[in-house]
């Protein structure tokens, strides 16, 4: 020890080392990593998400058309696809509705919508307004149309965590006592759908909340350490609580076979009409298998083309927010994206059989209406956030020398 003593004479020591933490150093490298992938203009890849996300719109009314073919008489196919032509316009209205106003334009009425997803998913349990399903309550019956409240409040909950870490300095986002209660309030959410019962969407709800807080600049220790240990704790409680959820996750350790993961296309599918598994009687493969669907039909082509749509979706998204220069905007668009392409993950590996059955649409593809016009207005509502970005002047543009919606290292 005696050679790192500073003997008497040696000028004192310019700057003080530090270590840093596995996470400091992790929100480094992310840091340095992001700056490289950014796009000189948001327009440019935003241009890019949209066209996906036009292709995905098609080829799913191509798979629900298809599947709609083989399973229903002449009558229930024209009334199927009508009802996918009406949610698919439904959709695309919200889609460029929300490329046209952005998340900027309900800034200030966020807390209000939020307010009302957490009412509705309140209502699920009200007699009247309540429509349960295999003994789950997560929809409600509104004007003869079935919503699913928790899709409503995943949009909601991530743009009203923007919200508040846009409107927080860095001193109040490093305050326990003013994190704590926007903690506790998306906790209040994620429980809320957890009781439907909906363990699969509970977890993906709190990933999008915690993953958005902590790339609003909350540090690892009051974001990342609580969703590890509260998400555990969550699918700990459903596995004991729940026989259903035993089963499934027994299934998978186990190597049990679902034949609705299972598909038989080869490189070049069976072709549009010709899937076998669909008229066997499987139920829920054109909306919670849809993926696997797509691959008996189409093969492994047709997979392989859906995972580079939204593949395409996921960079050149990054690319999008990371050039997006107001602060709210980008991390709004960020977290709208993360409601898309998280569902987009688990549906891909529950129906490839990597993770335990989930019954989790895949957006744009599957057959449903509120998933398919949330998923629509939230990939909107983020090309709005770039759109709206390009009306900025110069000296908002070059805000990249002092990043401020990068994770920051605490």
């Amino acid at each position: 020890m005696a050679r790192f003593r500073r003997r008497r004479g040696d000028p004192p020591p310019t700057k003080q080392e530090v270590q840093l933490g596995m996470w400091d150093s992790l929100g480094r490298h992310i840091s340095g990593m992001v700056r490289r992938v950014a796009a000189p203009d948001p327009a440019q890849p935003a241009f890019v998400v949209l066209c996906c996300v036009l292709m995905l719109f098609v080829l799913g009314l191509l798979m629900q058309a298809s599947h709609a073919a083989t399973t229903q008489g002449l009558g229930g196919y024209g009334e199927t696809v009508i009802q996918q032509f009406r949610f698919r316009a439904a959709a695309l209205v919200c889609l460029l509705m929300g490329l046209r106003l952005g998340p900027q334009t309900f800034q200030r009425v966020i807390p209000h919508l939020f307010a009302v997803s957490l009412a509705l998913l309140l209502a699920v349990w009200i007699p009247g307004l309540a429509n349960p399903e295999n003994g789950a309550h997560r929809w409600i019956k509104i004007f003869d149309f079935s919503v699913q409240p928790s899709e409503i409040a995943r949009v909601a909950l991530v743009l009203w965590t923007a919200d508040r870490c846009s409107r927080m300095g860095d001193s109040l986002m490093s305050s326990r006592s003013t994190i704590l209660p926007v903690v506790g309030m998306g906790m209040f959410t994620c429980m809320l759908v957890f009781l439907e019962p909906d363990l699969g969407g509970s977890l993906v709800l709190m990933s999008c909340f915690f993953v958005t807080l902590w790339v609003g600049g909350v540090s690892a220790k009051k974001a990342l350490y609580p969703f590890i240990f509260l998400g555990g704790g969550v699918a700990m409680l459903a596995f004991m609580a729940n026989s259903y959820v035993r089963d499934r996750i027994s299934t998978f350790l186990s190597g049990g076979e679902n034949a609705q993961v299972i598909w038989s296309g080869g490189i070049m599918g069976e072709g549009l009409g010709q899937g076998l598994h669909r008229r066997d009687g499987f139920i829920h493969q054109e909306s919670d298998y849809v993926f696997s669907l797509v691959g008996e039909e189409l093969g492994l082509v047709g997979m392989l083309m859906v995972i580079g749509l939204f593949a395409c979706i996921a960079w050149f998204g990054l690319r999008m927010v990371l050039a997006i220069p107001d602060r709210f905007r980008a991390l709004s668009a960020f977290g709208l994206l993360l409601c898309v392409l998280l569902p987009t993950l688990v549906h891909m590996m529950v129906a490839v059989g990597l993770a335990p059955h989930k019954g989790m649409t895949l957006p744009f593809i599957s057959h449903g209406g509120t998933s398919l016009v949330m998923s629509s207005l939230a990939c909107g509502l983020a090309l709005g956030a770039a759109r709206s970005s390009r009306t900025a002047d110069a000296t908002t543009r070059s805000r990249w020398n002092s990043p401020d919606h990068i994770p920051k290292s605490r």
